[in-house]
């Protein structure tokens, strides 16, 4: 028998009598391990795209309108 079963058979028998032994306390079950997130990759555009990009996160070539209606009159719809 290996060495830990034979103390707890000891000491189930040195409890006294109606009495059983304390509980031992419960382990926290572990987390689960993490996984790594896949590495953020740069979209891949072509060159005009991302010139169109650009010049759009500049406010170039832009059309503004006061009113959704005029907007659609100049596309004529």
């Amino acid at each position: 028998m290996a060495a830990k079963t034979v103390k707890k058979l000891v000491a189930a028998k040195k409890a006294a009598p109606g009495k059983q032994a304390a509980p031992k306390a419960l382990k926290a079950p572990k987390a689960p391990k993490a996984t790594k997130a896949p590495k953020a990759t740069k979209p891949h555009y072509n060159e005009e795209t991302m010139r169109v990009i650009r010049d759009a996160l500049a406010g170039k070539n832009l059309l503004r309108y006061k009113t959704v209606e005029e907007m659609f009159e100049d596309f004529g719809s």
